[in-house]
């Protein structure tokens, strides 16, 4: 059975579609959670999908067609590593591939380039902030997809969302509520691209000014400018 790169095939899904797993570690041998993996193609290296390590360094793509590619992995503080290639096909429809180890990046004293950016999770007393803007996070996502990810928060099969395992949630638009029913609310966020959106703000604790949305826990979704959706 063909391997490529030491990726070991997993069971097989339907047709047409595939997904590819990896766990990323620092140079200790330790998870490294929400480093960016991007999975990119082979033939011309353009972004396919993205997706964010998980706490335990852990992350899983699907939805990637069949094709040649490959993984980058980018975390801040580390030297970006471009993985081996490998293949979604009918032999190859699950793939996992080794365990990644990121080398934290030198330092040179020749010439000093300061680039400013922010972590993708930010966390402040009671609040939580996705950086979305800019992370390949947002890459082939969906909003609903994010949330799936983001910590302290619950997706359920039937796309009810929680906060720390407390229901009642409210969702926000740039401030806004949005007063939808949990139904047409999971519609909205499961087709609102990623890439439209600049922060989420994950409250658990509600000050003052959010008094009238209730004390369970709110989700505030950031667009950026003019993109918001009708």
């Amino acid at each position: 059975m063909l391997c490529l790169s030491g990726v070991m095939p997993l069971l097989a899904q339907q047709n047409g579609t595939g997904k590819v797993a990896v766990r990323v570690l620092n140079e200790a041998g330790k998870p490294l959670p929400y480093a960016g993996v991007a999975v990119k193609r082979a033939a011309d290296s353009s972004l396919l999908k993205g997706q964010m390590t998980d706490a335990e360094g852990r992350c899983l793509i699907g939805d990637i067609a069949e094709g040649q590619y490959f993984i980058q992995v980018t975390q801040m503080g580390y030297t970006a590593h471009n993985g081996n290639l490998f293949a979604i096909d009918a032999a190859h429809k699950s793939v996992e591939l080794p365990n990644i180890s990121m080398q934290i990046a030198s330092k040179s004293l020749k010439e000093v380039n300061i680039t400013g950016q922010k972590p993708f999770v930010e966390r402040t007393e009671g609040k939580t902030v996705l950086n979305v803007e800019s992370s390949v996070a947002a890459a082939g996502n969906s909003v609903m997809d994010l949330l799936r990810r983001a910590p302290g928060v619950s997706v359920d099969n039937s796309d009810n969302l929680t906060v720390r395992g407390k229901a009642g949630v409210t969702v926000m638009l740039d401030g806004k509520l949005t007063y939808l029913s949990n139904e047409a609310l999971a519609e909205l966020l499961k087709s609102m691209p990623a890439e439209t959106v600049s922060q989420i703000e994950i409250i658990t604790s509600p000050s003052a000014r959010y008094d009238a949305a209730g004390t369970s826990g709110i989700i505030n979704i950031k667009t950026k400018k003019d993109n918001l959706p009708g």
